[in-house]
């Protein structure tokens, strides 16, 4: 598997917001944990984001660039990362929590 280090980033992202999550609120309800987990790695993505465009590591292609608003927050992310940071994380943190149960199961059953 080939993964950049832009993969890497947001791969560590979304599992230091899950554990610090977890860790932070062991008797909250699966839901509530969810919405936190949205939330920690959407405002960890949304700085680490600004920083990584700002130092030149990570730019958008001039056809992402030709869709996009032209408006820009933190001097170099574009607007649009407000909506698609979350929904991004949203999508990995549920397809991460669901395998993670899947696994789980799977694991017991072989015990078992």
């Amino acid at each position: 598997m080939n993964c950049d280090p832009t993969c890497l980033g947001w791969t560590s992202i979304i599992l230091v917001s899950t554990v610090f999550v977890d860790y932070s609120l062991p008797k909250a309800s699966e839901k509530i944990k969810y919405l936190n987990y949205v939330i920690v790695a959407s405002t960890i993505g949304f700085f680490a984001e600004s920083l990584v465009t700002a130092l030149g590591v990570r730019e958008y292609s001039n056809a992402s660039n030709a869709l996009m608003s032209g408006i820009k927050v933190f001097g170099s992310v574009p607007i649009e990362a407000i909506y698609y940071i979350p929904v991004f994380m949203a999508l990995v943190i549920a397809f991460k929590k669901y395998w993670e149960i899947d696994l789980e199961r799977t694991k017991n059953r072989r015990k078992g």
